[in-house]
């Protein structure tokens, strides 16, 4: 309780600098030993996702409707994502004993703020591994396991809805390296002569970052070219782990971003594929010497970068891209968010400056950010 009164006079100390101002924080009347799991959006409606229950909520946070996540033995309802082509969401459902392959629910619209399952469950036999995110681009979804990342194709009719797996497997071979050990990715995507491509990141626990380039044909993603950032040439240490790496912005010619490591804190880097060059702008440290949690959050000019000590508060370091890149070479953040004891962090925006984070086990909290104009 001590820490908790501590860091919350910190955020006080740090919320006079007018960048963050949280406006509204909600708790929700949960049932014994229900926990926030995840989150999506839909239609502009948030959908927040517990143990038990799926919410609707509008952007006070109040619950316009919630219903029940279907229940098996031995799994877990504990991942969820919206399609960006179809007025659905997936809902994923993984063995808390990593016995049993996965399986995708679909729920679609059915009246003012209802939704209803949607065809049949999808069992997953390839995806051996439980998974921690899942990506849909376009009707591509894409699921990462330790050593690769499987794209399946979404196939939905008025009716009824399929996955049909694809060649397309972003792993060591594909690469041309000996092995690799995942530990997140991430897609960006740009148009160039009307045809939309993708720029890729995938972080390996030793080996740093490796790139892919994907294209966009009929509305799914297919890899065709790939590589290394070089990024040990620069005074990263060698026994530095990688835990990610978040694109903030990719073109044809160049690509930003954030690279996060274990023990070191994160980097602000920018690739040339034009001069072949890596340029590191800013170290940008971490808090204190917590661990990092959960992914890096970035939207217009704002970066996102969680911590959690050993009583698992969270804080949240704040950082703006324009000051970063232009005389902030070590960098301390502009403002942080603190929350509760929590296991797990739900942190998204709701418009271009206003977001939402769990400040508590059973809260969340509506802030807007100030002063982070885009670069």
């Amino acid at each position: 309780m001590t820490m908790i009164l501590i860091l919350a006079m910190l955020s006080i100390t740090y919320s006079q600098k007018n960048t963050v101002i949280c406006d509204i924080e909600e708790y929700f009347e949960f049932e014994q030993n229900e926990n926030i799991l995840d989150h999506t959006r839909i239609n502009q409606t948030d959908i927040m996702l517990t143990n038990s229950n799926i919410y609707i909520l509008n952007e006070n946070l109040l619950v316009l409707n919630f219903f029940e996540t279907p229940k098996f033995d031995g799994y877990e309802c504990n991942k969820v994502i919206t399609h960006p082509l179809k007025q659905i969401f997936l809902l994923a459902c993984q063995s808390q004993t990593k016995e049993n392959n996965s399986f995708l629910f679909a729920y679609q619209e059915n009246g003012l703020n209802q939704y209803k399952i949607f065809g049949d469950a999808i069992y997953l036999p390839s995806v051996k591994e439980n998974f921690e995110k899942m990506i849909m681009v376009g009707n591509s979804l894409l699921i990462p396991q330790i050593n690769k990342i499987l794209t399946f194709t979404t196939v939905i009719s008025s009716t009824s809805w399929y996955l049909k797996s694809t060649p397309y497997i972003m792993d060591a071979q594909f690469l041309n390296i000996s092995t690799l050990n995942i530990t997140d990715f991430n897609i960006f995507s740009y148009v160039k002569d009307f045809q939309t491509y993708y720029r890729i990141l995938i972080s390996d626990y030793e080996n740093g970052v490796y790139w892919i380039d994907g294209v966009q044909k009929s509305n799914n993603i297919v890899p065709y070219n790939s590589g290394k950032l070089n990024i040990r040439s620069f005074y990263i240490p060698n026994t530095a782990r990688f835990k990610s790496a978040v694109i903030l912005n990719a073109s044809e010619t160049n690509i930003l971003f954030i690279l996060q490591t274990y023990l070191e804190g994160s980097f602000l880097f920018e690739q040339s594929f034009t001069s072949g060059q890596l340029y590191l702008y800013s170290t940008l440290n971490k808090y204190k010497d917590w661990n990092p949690i959960s992914s890096i959050t970035n939207n217009q000019n704002a970066i996102f970068i969680p911590y959690q000590n050993i009583q698992k508060v969270v804080v949240i370091n704040l950082f703006n891209i324009k000051s970063l890149k232009e005389n902030e070479f070590k960098a301390e953040p502009n403002d942080l968010l603190i929350s509760a004891s929590i296991d797990n962090l739900i942190l998204y925006f709701i418009s271009e400056n206003r977001l939402i984070f769990r400040s508590d086990v059973d809260a969340l909290t509506r802030c807007t950010l100030m002063n982070y104009q885009e670069a």
